[in-house]
């Protein structure tokens, strides 16, 4: 019957060459000529008929009976795709080779398609084929540690647990028993959600029928303890009515009991489907998994119950040792009353993909031991993870993004973009990654606020200090692209782009005489003549203090990017200065003064790297650089920090964020709930707060501020300040028990304001009527159409003294400083990073990453085994966000990159005022605010 069965694909790929043979004659579908009537009694063609084969037929023959008896009969779809083949290998700019090619691809084609794959948990009979499941013989039936492609096949429970998309192709190549190919993949949706599908296509054993299975799955998991999944399972067969067009659906839950110990289970057949005319009962599958010694050694034990051929059940065993890095050893084996089995090999990781190699035998109950065979497998997987074999002079590229919120968008499928945090973990994993000598930094034009861009430095920093070269390509020579290349070992121009490090400056907007002109009266209290965030509405132009700060932090920032590329370049710093005030230049100019190392076009760059480093070869510079990860990641119980972000004004209540525009603002109850979460969990041994805010509501903050205060009490909370952390964001850092801050970071300002707008002129200049009503002497005090007294504003003036006493206070107690040394760095001056340490404001220099190790540290961490998280996470409709003309909500102390890439031209005083007042409407009329001044940037 298997040999009766090559015969039609025989003379169909005859028939594919476009070859007849005298004597042939048609048998249905089929051409059978004398190489067919051989195929059909299962010998070999003789030399003469070999001889007068034209050498695409010869090909295919030969590929056909290198795999005997495994081609189960031809079906009509591939008679028509052979006829396909025939017409275009006729047409003669096709050359004999190219069609013997493209026959040995349908002949492989077809063994996909109708080939057998093996059948490892089935029993001698047919009925078990179906009723005990199918699987292949090197898929180590390990229910709870496998959460890869074949997830899909061995408990679907594992599918939501999949970190990784992944393509398996299983092959058994058996003896007397089983042979096959097995597709298996997973692919996870979300975070939390994965699909799975595999197509089997096996035969148990010489005397069994051929069968095709597919299989459909999906998982959710819940916590990262507890994996539920459902699979679909249907099969084909021509050989057998019985098992064509049986279906079967399935179920299977992973749970976590302790960190190291799981618990799984899958039940088939969970419909009862009929089988020969007789309900089926279901398959129970019970097991114990454990991964141990950071993901070292897995153990999976597993219990099958309900086999119609094996009434007292199986049981089941797998190790995985991991011997180095991408080698991993297997041993499995399954023990009933009929049979041991037993197996073992090895699988070796190469990065994106992988081969595994195994071993079969089984001893029967009778005494008899008998070696079934090898089983093949290569997976397949988009994110590269350790592995064996790591090539010397290998370089990557990595493009820095034009700007990276501190938090990513999520879209419904996972992250949208890539956050600043993942940008620094990229980098530092970059420095400890040991399969790359050097690094392509690819630099465009950035948006980054000078204490981010301050931190990426720090990071490739370290890229270098790992021993690794790092070269940087600018597409872009402006000076924050400049700034941040000049860290690198050799800094490269694009030949068409000037070198334009021409400084920094900044503007100041005052409204006074607009809001004037449309009869609009802006009533404002502030404490401390250095508060000038009120003053862009009261005054035409700055005052003293206001320009003796502004001009101090410009020169802050100014003296440190020139510090910080003359070191990077091994420079005078007053020549530095010095070519900033002849900026732009061209890039031959730029060379001569040794500010870059040549202009060079992208597709020359890596043969001028080897000539500039004196490099043995030229590199070859891979496009993506994809992180390294475990193949498998460790199931000990991880300690966890959590990175929560204090991002935008401060407002009393929930979080808000602006789908149009992305805008957010730090809602208090959203903060102080995150808070009291983390203090409750057992699993989080600290907290770093990553402020950039320019403050806001002085009830939010603090709120916020004593919710930080007894945080600190029971665990380490640390804050990392970015671009700006001031006013009530420098007041809800103050009790943290250590505070990092950039040396570029806008901190201080602490102090007070109070105000509204009386809009009353404009009303009567509109024409339009107003009045008030009251009972109570200050009951209209925060209205609209009033002016305030001199009595009102002496109430308001105190009430805002008090709190700003409090204001000091809090920095006294968190900051352990003298009353009188607070107070005189509390008055409501803005100060840089470096100058906030002199001032006892901060405790070190140091960005995020630094804050984290600060905690790890403290608790005594492992690295290795540590789980950051970063809450709370974005809205999905945010990542769909568009850039407005008008940034809506301008509060950064930064470049606001809206403004960098306005489209309309809008008028200076309606662009400013769209800008700056809804800053303004996100609080209660008269609200207290700490908070800076509004559109405080830097370009």
């Amino acid at each position: 019957m298997v040999r009766a069965a090559v015969a039609p694909l025989s003379s169909s790929l005859l028939k594919a060459t476009g070859q007849r043979y005298t004597g042939c004659q048609d048998y249905g579908d089929h051409l059978v000529g004398p190489i067919g009537i051989r195929a059909l009694l299962g010998t070999e063609l003789t030399r003469s008929e070999s001889a007068g084969v034209p050498k695409r037929a010869q090909a295919l023959w030969d590929f056909q009976r290198a795999f005997g008896e495994s081609f189960p009969q031809t079906t009509r779809a591939q008679m028509h795709f052979c006829n396909w083949i025939s017409r275009a290998t006729r047409h003669r700019a096709v050359s004999k080779r190219a069609s013997c090619v493209m026959s040995l691809c349908f002949a492989w084609l077809s063994l996909l398609l109708t080939g057998p794959a093996a059948a490892q948990e089935t029993g001698s009979a047919n009925e078990g084929l179906v009723v005990d499941g199918l699987g292949l013989p090197d898929s180590r039936p390990a229910l709870s540690v496998r959460a890869d492609a074949q997830a899909i096949t061995l408990n679907p429970g594992l599918l939501g647990l999949v970190e990784m998309a992944e393509l398996d192709v299983e092959m058994a190549a058996r003896m007397e028993r089983d042979a096959g190919v097995g597709l298996f993949a997973a692919i996870p949706i979300t975070s939390f959600f994965g699909l799975g599908f595999a197509t089997q296509w096996q035969r148990a054993s010489s005397d069994e029928v051929f069968a095709r299975n597919y299989q459909l799955g999906a998982g959710l998991s819940l916590a990262d303890r507890l994996g539920l999944g459902v699979r679909y399972s249907f099969f084909g067969s021509e050989e057998s009515l019985d098992i064509d067009r049986f279906s079967s659906l399935d179920l299977g839950l992973t749970l976590r009991l302790i960190p190291a110990l799981v618990l799984s289970m899958v039940v088939e057949h969970l419909d009862t489907p009929r089988f020969r005319g007789e309900w089926l009962d279901p398959i129970l599958h019970v097991g114990l998994g454990s991964v141990v010694l950071d993901g070292a050694l897995k153990l999976d034990l597993s219990y099958s119950d309900g086999l119609a051929q094996i009434p007292d059940g199986r049981a089941q065993g797998t190790v995985m040792v991991s011997a180095a890095d991408g080698v991993e050893l297997f041993a499995d084996g399954s023990y009933d009353e009929l049979e041991s089995r037993w197996g073992g090999g090895l699988e070796l990781d190469f990065g994106n993909w992988g081969f595994s190699l195994g071993a079969h035998g089984r001893t029967l109950a009778v005494g008899s031991t008998e070696f079934d065979g090898l089983s093949f497998g290569l997976s397949v997987r988009p994110t590269h993870t350790s592995t064996v074999f790591e090539s010397s002079q290998r370089w990557v590229r990595l493009v820095i993004p034009g700007s990276a919120d501190e938090r990513a968008a999520r879209t419904l499928f996972g992250p949208a973009g890539t956050s600043f945090a993942q940008l620094l973990l990229t980098l530092q994993t970059l420095a400890k990654d040991p399969r790359y000598d050097g690094v392509v930094l690819e630099i465009g034009g950035l948006g980054y606020g000078y204490a981010q861009l301050f931190e990426l430095r720090d990071a490739v920093q370290e890229v270098r200090a790992a021993g690794k070269t790092v070269v940087a390509y600018l597409g872009d020579g402006s000076t924050r692209s400049y700034a941040l290349g000049s860290v690198c070992n050799a800094v490269y121009l694009s030949p068409g782009q000037s070198l334009s490090v021409t400084g920094l400056s900044t503007s100041l907007t005052f409204y006074a005489r607009g809001l004037r002109f449309l009869g609009v009266e802006p009533e404002f209290v502030k404490i401390d003549e250095y508060k000038s965030a009120p003053d862009a509405y009261l005054r035409e132009m700055a005052s003293d203090e206001q320009l003796e700060q502004m001009d101090d932090y410009l020169e802050g920032i100014f003296e440190q990017v020139i510090g910080a590329i003359a070191q990077s370049r091994n420079l005078d710093a007053s020549l530095v200065r010095g070519a900033i005030n002849t900026m732009p230049m061209r890039p031959s100019e730029a060379r001569a003064m040794g500010l870059l190392d040549g202009s060079v076009y992208s597709d020359e760059l890596a043969t001028r790297i080897a000539t500039d480093l004196g490099l043995s070869s030229v590199p070859a510079v891979e496009s993506e650089y994809q992180p390294p990860r475990p193949r498998e990641e460790t199931w000990t119980a991880k300690s966890r920090i959590a990175v929560i972000y204090v991002d935008g004004p401060i407002i009393m209540g929930n979080s808000v964020e602006v789908p149009i525009s992305g805008a957010m603002a730090t809602g208090s109850d959203t903060i102080i709930q995150l808070l009291d979460w983390a203090g409750a969990s057992r699993s989080v041994e600290g907290v770093v707060l990553r402020i950039d805010s320019p403050g806001g509501s002085a009830h939010a903050s603090d709120l916020i501020n004593r919710a930080v205060a007894k945080l600190a009490e029971k665990k380490p909370v640390v804050v990392s300040m970015g671009n700006v952390a001031a006013s009530g964001g420098y007041y809800i850092a103050a009790p943290a028990t250590r505070i990092f801050a950039d040396p570029l970071t806008v901190t201080g300002s602490i102090g007070i304001f109070a105000g509204k707008f009386n809009v009353k002129g404009l009303m009567a200049w509109l024409g339009v009527g107003h009045l008030t009503l009251k009972k109570g002497d200050f009951s209209d005090i925060f209205s609209p159409m009033t002016s305030w007294s001199d009595e009102t504003r002496a109430q308001i003036t105190d009430e805002m003294t008090t709190l700003y006493e409090e204001f000091i206070d809090r920095v006294v107690t968190g900051r352990h400083l003298d009353p009188s040394v607070a107070k005189s760095v509390g008055d409501g001056r803005v100060w840089t990073g470096s100058t906030a340490l002199q001032k006892g404001l901060v405790d070190e220099l140091g960005g995020l990453t630094d804050a984290i190790d600060s905690v790890r540290i403290a608790r005594g961490l492992d690295a290795d085994s540590l789980e950051v998280l970063h809450l709370p996470q974005r809205s999905p409709l945010s990542a769909y966000a568009v850039a407005l003309p008008i940034d809506l909500f301008s509060v950064s102390n930064d470049d606001i990159p809206a403004l960098e890439t306005r489209t309309l031209d809008v008028p200076p005083l309606f662009a400013a005022l769209a800008g700056r007042f809804p800053e303004l409407w996100l609080y209660e009329e008269g609200e207290m605010l700490m908070m800076l001044p509004f559109g405080f940037g830097i370009d």
